[in-house]
């Protein structure tokens, strides 16, 4: 099970727990580029695995996001999301391969079809994923509603956590509403990429001229624009990385 500790994946845990679905490694990345807060929630769901009867594998990616920015020369865009891919992708499949040589694990995703625009045709399995070596997936989740996930993440005994997971903050396909949640540190981190690279951490269309993410968030804090909460907006993922388990 590839899972990041958002809200899908902590009702996917539950769901498995529930089924009794035996032999399973529940498997996450640390990017590198997490929410500061973002470790106790980790350990706090590998914990509640643990204790369920499932494995647990923390995976580090052997370059940050940070670090994968300087060595691309740019930053991901909503045209050229290879973050995910990059981050998570290749650092997985490299453990999948030396685990399971053979391609004959299951890898299990958290998707459902309302999470993204991309995931309205989501189907329960793909018999030869791409993205994982040719290996079965299985999305179990793929007809869940929210009220259905909600009550499975109750059931585990957590919050629902009224944004995406925070295993990177921000996440370069931040909206409105994360740039007003999320805390100084993080913006510091993201702006001080920018001034080093030279460039935009999101969007460029989203700034104005001259402007860094600091100024953004400023400018957003001050307009007190009314922006739809996250969940009014159905949980939606971010699309790009949804083979990958991100956002959710």
């Amino acid at each position: 099970l590839i899972a990041n500790y958002g809200n899908d994946s902590i009702a996917m845990i539950q769901w498995a727990v529930e089924q009794n679905i035996s032999n399973l490694t529940v498997v996450s990345v640390d990017t590198g580029f997490a929410a500061a807060k973002w470790d106790k929630r980790v350990e706090q769901a590998q914990e509640y695995a643990r204790q369920s009867g499932l494995h647990v594998v923390r995976l580090k990616s052997e370059l940050s996001l940070a670090d994968l920015i300087r060595e691309r020369g740019s930053f991901p865009s909503p045209q050229f999301q290879w973050c995910a891919s990059h981050l998570k992708g290749l650092t997985v499949l490299t453990w999948l391969d030396e685990m399971d040589p053979l391609g004959q694990l299951t890898v299990m995703l958290a998707l459902r079809r309302g999470k993204s625009l991309s995931s309205q045709q989501l189907n329960e399995w793909i018999e030869e994923s791409p993205h994982y070596g040719g290996r079965r997936v299985w999305q179990p989740l793929y007809q869940h509603g929210l009220e259905q996930r909600d009550a499975l993440i109750e059931r585990a005994g957590f919050e629902i956590l009224p944004h995406r997971s925070l295993e990177c903050e921000p996440c370069v396909n931040a909206d409105a509403n994360d740039l007003l949640r999320i805390d100084a540190s993080a913006i510091k981190k993201a702006s001080a990429l920018e001034k080093e690279m030279g460039g935009h951490f999101l969007d460029a269309s989203l700034y104005r001229s001259g402007e860094t993410l600091t100024d953004l968030v400023k400018r957003l804090k001050q307009s007190k624009k009314s922006f739809k909460p996250y969940s009014e907006l159905g949980g939606l993922g971010m699309g790009c990385g949804d083979p990958f388990a991100c956002g959710g």
